[in-house]
């Protein structure tokens, strides 16, 4: 673990907070975004396997409610007209410590 300081931390690095964190770091400040869930690798990705269909309907829907994973929490959209799109995980480069 590095002892360096950052700038600016930001929480949750999808759509928004990634983008932000860009325009900060090419402004020359130390961004360090916190996420929440695992790094998964490409190849646990479903493809073009026979259990596709399953696979993407359980453990990589965009349902925390559906996957139920340790890093999920519920949500209630009992009276919501959205349904939230959310999956809790890392992604970008390779992690260096899984390869």
């Amino acid at each position: 673990m590095s002892n360096e300081r950052a700038d600016v931390l930001i929480v949750g690095a999808g759509a928004s907070g990634g983008v932000v964190a860009r325009r900060l770091a090419a402004a020359g400040a130390r961004v360090v975004c916190l996420e929440q869930g695992y790094w998964h690798s490409t190849t646990e990705f479903p493809r073009a396997e026979k259990q596709y269909e399953l696979l993407a309907r359980k453990q990589w829907t965009w349902s925390p409610n559906d996957r139920r994973k340790p890093e999920d929490y519920p949500i209630n959209e009992e009276e919501s007209d959205l349904t939230p799109l959310m999956y809790n995980g890392v992604g970008g480069k390779p992690d260096p410590l899984r390869g």
